[in-house]
């Protein structure tokens, strides 16, 4: 059941950043500049991770699902 909260969770956050919700992806690339040289990085970088958190979220998700059914 955790990793089902876990996979809803980094699902939601990469529909937010993909969709740049709130702008969520625009705020990372504000945050991740003053802490670190983020070089070539726009805000299209953080929605394309955004994507991949995605996929992650999902593969969590259908890995958890064999213990809830």
């Amino acid at each position: 059941m955790l990793a089902t909260a876990v996979g809803v969770l980094i699902f939601s956050v990469g529909v937010c950043m993909a969709g740049n919700f709130r702008g969520m992806a625009s705020w990372m690339l504000d945050h991740a500049s003053s802490l670190v040289n983020v070089g070539g990085a726009t805000v299209n970088t953080f929605r394309i991770v955004g994507v991949v958190a995605m996929v992650v979220g999902l593969f969590w998700v259908a890995t958890a699902l064999p213990e809830i059914l």
